[in-house]
C-alpha cells in the first residue's frame, strides 16, 4: 500500500484475508493520514498504529543484517560511518505489544523506520515514514532497491525441490472463487490429484498413484508448478547378528549350516578346511627343524 490517506473498510478485509492467506504487505503512509482510519485498519491487522507524527530531523541508525531482507546484501559487516537514509518527519507507532515483531531498519532517536509483523501466514512490513521526497530520501537511496526486492522474493512461496514417491505430500494454494480441476501430467500420464478446500485455500495432495521418478506439471487453467518426484533413497537397515548369535540360532536348529569366521583369512582358505580338513603338516616341518637346531647347539655344548 502507497501513499493512501484512507483505509476504507472494503479494502481492510480484503487485504486481511490475503494477509492471512500468506500473502505479504509493504505499507508506506501518506504525508498526511486519516489516523482513525488507519487505526482501525492497522489493528485489524494485529500490528502497531500510527498515532502522531514527528518532524524533527533524523536518520537510520541501525540495520538489521541478521534479517532475511539484508543477509545478502553486504560483504561482511559494515564498517565506519555509513551513507544512510536521511528522515525530515516520521510516523510514530502506538507502544501496544504485538506478537512477532522485527525490527528491521531502526533509527537514531531508537523510534523504528521499517517494522516487520509476522500475521497468521503472511507478513506486514510497515513504515514509519513517507516515500515523499520531503519526508525522507529513502526512495532514492541505494539501500530502497534491495529492500523491496527482498520482500517480494521473500514474499514468493516456497515449495519443495522434491517429492519422494510413496510418502504422503502435499502443497498449499490460494483458493480462486471458480477453482479449476487440478491435473498432475507429464508426456505419459494425467491424474487428477485429490484436493480439500478450507477457506481460501485449497491443499492438492501430489503423491496420488505417482510411481515413476521424473519432472510432471501441476495445473489448471490458472495455476502451473513444476513437481519433481525421486524413488526414496533411504538405506536398507544394515544391523546385523553377532558370530555367537548366529552360532546359536544353527545349533538350537536343525538347519544343515556352518559360520565360517574370514577374521584371519580368506574365502578360499576357509572353503579348503571346511572340506579337506585343518593342515598340519606345515607345524610338523617347523617343530622338527627347531628340535634339530636345538640337538645341534647341546651336542656342541657338551662335546
Amino acid at each position: 500500500m502507497y501513499h493512501l490517506e484512507h483505509v476504507n473498510s472494503g479494502l481492510s478485509n480484503s487485504v486481511k484475508s490475503f494477509i492471512d492467506n500468506g500473502g505479504s504487505l509493504l505499507i508506506f503512509p501518506s504525508d498526511d493520514i486519516n489516523y482513525d482510519s488507519y487505526r482501525e485498519f492497522l489493528s485489524l491487522l494485529g500490528v502497531n498504529y500510527y498515532t502522531a507524527i514527528d518532524t524533527a530531523k533524523n536518520k537510520v541508525r541501525d540495520i538489521n543484517l541478521k534479517h532475511p531482507l539484508y543477509r545478502n546484501v553486504f560483504d561482511g559487516k559494515p564498517k565506519g560511518n555509513l551513507n544512510l537514509p536521511i528522515v525530515s518527519s516520521h510516523y510514530l507507532i502506538s507502544k501496544n505489544t504485538t506478537a512477532f515483531k522485527n525490527d528491521v531498519l531502526t533509527l537514531k532517536d531508537g523510534h523504528p523506520f521499517l517494522v516487520e509483523y509476522k500475521i497468521g501466514k503472511g507478513n506486514v512490513y510497515l513504515s514509519t515514514v513517507s516515500l515523499d521526497k520531503k519526508s525522507s530520501n529513502f526512495s532514492n537511496h541505494a539501500l530502497f532497491v534491495p529492500t523491496l526486492y527482498n520482500i517480494a522474493l521473500a514474499s514468493q512461496k516456497k515449495y519443495p525441490l522434491f517429492h519422494v514417491i510413496g510418502s504422503n505430500s502435499s502443497i498449499d494454494l490460494s483458493r480462486g472463487e471458480k477453482e479449476n480441476v487440478y491435473h498432475i501430467k507429464n508426456n505419459s500420464l494425467d491424474i487428477i490429484p485429490k484436493v480439500r478446500n478450507v477457506a481460501n485455500n485449497t491443499t492438492v495432495f501430489i503423491n496420488a498413484s505417482i510411481e515413476t521418478a521424473g519432472n510432471y506439471l501441476l495445473e489448471n487453467d490458472r495455476t502451473k508448478i513444476g513437481l519433481a518426484y525421486n524413488y526414496n533413497r533411504s538405506e536398507s537397515d544394515l544391523s546385523y547378528l553377532s558370530s555367537d548369535e548366529i552360532d546359536k540360532i544353527i545349533n538350537s536348529s536343525s538347519i544343515n549350516l556352518r559360520y565360517i569366521d574370514l577374521t584371519n583369512g580368506t574365502i578360499q582358505s576357509a572353503l579348503s578346511d571346511l572340506n579337506i580338513g585343518k593342515k598340519y603338516w606345515k607345524y610338523c616341518i617347523i617343530l622338527a627343524l627347531l628340535f634339530l637346531a636345538v640337538e645341534i647347539v647341546l651336542i656342541k655344548l657338551f662335546k
